[in-house]
């Protein structure tokens, strides 16, 4: 199938508008920046691939690195590691918030300038053009960060349109206060956990309050709130399914530890004169009183009318 240039032009500025929004990073970009001083401008070197001497800080830009980037007004994280080649360095990086691996080429230091290519889809797309990142290399010392450390800007070229451009800054890992070492302190300093709430699974609890849950009918997953008032062994209230917004009281039986709950919808009206008729969804099971890391406390789980698996846990 023949495909036009106008659709593969499309194309590709779709796939380069989804790359660009994904570009993460750290919360550097959030506070005040640890070192100084404007960026270089390896801007030209960067696109045009020139070759620069290898400088002094060559060696301390090789290894792992944390870097934020700031993308339409947020800033988000990935991780670097470069290694060098010939007189430059190139690497390879991951983002933090979705996963995405990406390639990094034609990386130089000169001086206090730095600068390299991004590149996604490079298997699939290798004439994508790159993003490309130039800056200013530093040491800097201070009560947050001690060690290399490079900040600037980015810039990807799209052609007719509009550039999508944006600052960077990046530490290296091994630097970070919160590193392996800084871990070990803190966890070493840190005081005892609380002990958890203990709970006594052979007392039957008492079931009044709010409750959130889920349940499976005719194949399709609910998620539902709901307000629950106890007298004795019966059980009433009312609730909501929350991703269909459909209203419904409650009542029910509770003989610990088996429990008995039907959900009364009463007629919906759909707009054009339609209607959903009133009905009603029976669930069974038993509660059981659980005490896990996350949640210590009463939980409903059993199966409904329809054969569909349904659970609650008490709000907290």
């Amino acid at each position: 199938m023949r495909v036009s240039q106008a659709l593969k032009q499309s194309i590709i500025l779709l796939m380069l508008l989804a790359f660009a929004s994904s570009l993460t990073g750290c919360q550097l970009l959030k506070g005040s920046k640890p070192g100084a001083g404007k960026a270089g401008s390896a801007s030209t070197a960067a696109g045009g691939g020139a070759r620069r001497s290898a400088a002094p800080g060559s060696s301390l830009i090789m290894g792992d690195w944390q870097v934020s980037y700031a993308v339409n007004g947020e800033t988000q994280s990935a991780h670097m590691t470069f290694k060098a080649v010939g007189d430059g360095f190139e690497g390879t990086g991951t983002d933090d918030a979705n996963g995405q691996n990406f390639v990094i080429d034609t990386g130089f230091i000169s001086g206090n300038s730095v600068g390299f290519h991004k590149r996604y889809h490079v298997d699939e797309n290798p004439n994508l053009p790159p993003i490309v990142y130039d800056g200013t290399f530093e040491m800097v010392s201070n009560d947050a960060y001690k060690g290399p450390y490079m900040h600037g800007s980015y810039k990807l070229s799209k052609g007719d349109g509009p550039a999508i451009a944006g600052d960077w800054d990046a530490q290296k890992v091994e630097n970070q206060q919160g590193g392996r070492d800084a871990q070990t302190a803190a966890t070493q300093a840190a005081p005892p956990q609380q002990p958890q709430t203990i709970v006594d699974p052979s007392k039957p609890p008492d079931l009044s309050g709010k409750w959130t849950g889920g349940y499976e009918y005719e194949f399709k997953t609910f998620h539902t709130k709901m307000f629950i008032e106890q007298d004795g062994a019966k059980l009433a209230g009312h609730g909501v399914d929350t991703n269909t917004n459909e209203a419904f009281t409650i009542t029910g039986t509770f003989n610990f530890p088996t429990i008995k709950l039907i959900h009364k919808y009463p007629e919906l009206k759909l707009g054009k004169g339609k209607t959903k008729a009133p009905r009603s969804l029976e669930f069974r099971g038993k509660v059981e009183v659980v005490s896990e890391p996350e949640y210590q406390g009463p939980r409903m789980i059993g199966k409904n009318i329809g054969g569909g698996d349904w659970m609650a846990e008490e709000v907290r």
